[in-house]
């Protein structure tokens, strides 16, 4: 019974890791939003790993990843 509970510990683990990184990435990338929008509002793309952390794995595995890129 305690290896299926550490192979869910684990896979969260690398999972939160994996989006971690990637919104660290994104973090970098920004750009103007087009149209009737004031050019100084940026569209930043970096919270999207953690918004499909929270929905897929709880809303702490979200914080993690926040915490991580932050």
């Amino acid at each position: 019974m305690s290896n299926n509970a550490n192979k869910i510990g684990v896979r969260y683990l690398t999972v939160t890791a994996m989006l971690s990184a990637v919104a660290y990435v994104l973090m970098f990338i920004d750009f103007p939003i087009p149209f009737l929008i004031p050019s100084f509002i940026q569209m930043d793309i970096s919270e999207l790993p953690a918004l499909i952390g929270s929905f897929s794995m709880g809303p702490m595995c979200g914080v993690l990843i926040c915490l991580v890129k932050n």
